[in-house]
């Protein structure tokens, strides 16, 4: 029976498995799917995790599929570089001996010893900066998984397993509403394989990176766009289930606001915030004074944490987001 081949590319914390591709120029194109490359100067550079070395062509391609045949999920890192960076992962050659410099008489045999061993110096010099490198790296990485594996992810459980308050290292898949992975349940498998998961090791980072993601998308409504004049919101206590807050939405787009239009909480957010709905029409330059309504869980909230991050966006009443992602910030005083 033959095996499905799935490569699983990883870039950055984000992670999607993708049918094994035909050749080097569709694995660019899924992975243009999955990671957007709009500057011209930048080439994407896959790093085949289990050989550590670099596929930058068909050739390097086939090699990488021959290698892997009988593995059903195959690793590959995705980093976005300039187009004239190339890095050197192959084992450097044996050096020569440099020459003993004998006085010669000959001037020009004296300029090329010199030259030779200004050479080879150099030589010397990037080999043991390229080893120091990879030694900082590795200890970086060592000291990374050790903090991660202490963290907590208070109120998040695990869908496949059941853990409670996930620890160690959290996925989150993008397309499902409130799915969780652990680290062991993430490495089988299981999940929709086609799937984005974002890996996160501390709980703020998930807000942070779904906040560029939600800044990166392309809206269909590029004419429409609007503002608030308050941003930064200051409760007293956590204590308190439902937190509210007055704001004023300006629509400083070209386009009227038809009703059923929506301010939107986006996933991501560390303090579930419910949706408003704009029931009437809101011409170009029109203000709206609007209620924001945030539905707090003081059990979930960490006792030495007082600043939380909460998004939201504009949606028309066809359901398609326009203007940029609003980062309103609360604080708890204590």
């Amino acid at each position: 029976m033959e095996i499905k081949r799935i490569i699983k590319l990883r870039a950055n914390n984000q992670a999607k498995r993708i049918d094994f591709p035909k050749n080097f120029d569709e694995l660019i194109e899924k992975t243009q799917s999955f990671l957007p490359l709009d500057d011209s100067t930048k080439r994407f550079q896959f790093i085949d995790e289990k050989q550590n070395m670099e596929i930058n062509n068909q050739e390097d391609f086939e090699k990488f599929s021959e290698t892997t045949i009988n593995e059903k999920i195959s690793k590959i890192d995705v980093n976005i570089v300039d187009k004239d960076l190339i890095l050197n992962l192959k084992v450097s050659e044996p050096k020569e001996e440099i020459p003993q410099i004998i006085e010669p008489d000959d001037d020009k045999i004296k300029n090329e010893i010199k030259e030779l061993v200004r050479n080879k110096m150099k030589d010397i010099e990037n080999n043991i900066i390229q080893d120091i490198y990879q030694s900082i790296k590795t200890q970086l990485k060592t000291n990374d998984k050790k903090k991660c594996e202490d963290f907590v992810h208070m109120g998040i459980n695990c869908n496949l397993c059941g853990m409670k308050n996930i620890k160690g290292i959290r996925y989150k898949c993008l397309q499902c509403p409130d799915y969780n992975l652990c680290e062991k349940c993430e490495g089988k498998g299981e999940h929709i394989y086609n799937h984005i998961l974002i890996k996160m090791y501390k709980e703020a980072e998930e807000s942070e990176l779904l906040f560029r993601m939600n800044k990166n998308l392309q809206y269909k409504n590029s004419e429409s766009n609007y503002k608030v004049d308050l941003t930064e919101f200051k409760f007293n206590s956590k204590d308190c289930s439902t937190l509210l807050q007055q704001v004023a939405l300006s629509n400083i787009g070209e386009d009227t606001w038809k009703p059923g239009a929506v301010f939107k909480c986006l996933p991501g957010s560390e303090i579930k915030g419910k949706d408003f709905n704009i029931n009437c029409r809101v011409a170009k330059g029109t203000t709206i004074n609007i209620e924001l309504n945030f539905e707090n869980s003081p059990e979930n909230l960490n006792p030495s944490i007082n600043e939380y991050y909460v998004y939201y966006q504009m949606f028309n009443s066809d359901d398609e987001a326009f203007g940029n992602v609003t980062k309103f910030k609360i604080i708890f005083k204590s």
